[in-house]
């Protein structure tokens, strides 16, 4: 993905940060919508596994993954 931001095309959460400008948002306002979608995420994945038809252990080997990884949120807290 070109994301172009201060760590380059890396696909992290800061690093889409960094380039919220680019999208007439602000900083704290982009932070907001990301912490909205991860919660939404967060909320809604066993519902939306099951209703993919997913067993537990499909569901569980994506969450954390291919899903809010490690590299995806590094440093998120701290941005």
């Amino acid at each position: 993905m070109d994301i172009g931001g201060v760590a380059g095309n890396a696909s992290t959460l800061t690093n889409v940060l960094s380039v919220c400008g680019k999208f007439q948002l602000r900083a704290s306002d982009a932070r907001t919508m990301i912490e909205q979608l991860i919660a939404a995420v967060e909320d809604n994945w066993i519902s939306v596994c099951e209703g993919a038809g997913l067993a537990a252990v499909e569901r569980d080997r994506l969450w954390g993954r291919a899903l809010l990884n490690p590299y995806c949120i590094q440093n998120w807290e701290s941005a």
